[in-house]
């Protein structure tokens, strides 16, 4: 199933609802979008979080 994921990067002093989207991205499965966050967390180093395009249930990775 294509779903789309749209993943945000945290800031420092900032509310994760005032954080922008940093990608959005149409991923097939969940394990591939916990691949693509774990990648994004290390590149950023920091925690990064995805939801499904329109929901507001976040789910959070941090590889540091």
């Amino acid at each position: 199933m294509e779903t789309t994921i749209e993943f945000k990067v945290k800031q420092e002093n900032t509310k994760w609802e005032d954080t922008p989207i940093n990608r959005i991205q149409t991923i097939h499965n969940i394990d591939e979008i916990n691949k693509y966050a774990a990648r994004l967390s290390k590149v950023f180093k920091t925690e990064v979080r995805w939801n499904y395009e329109g929901l507001s249930q976040g789910h959070y990775i941090n590889v540091n």
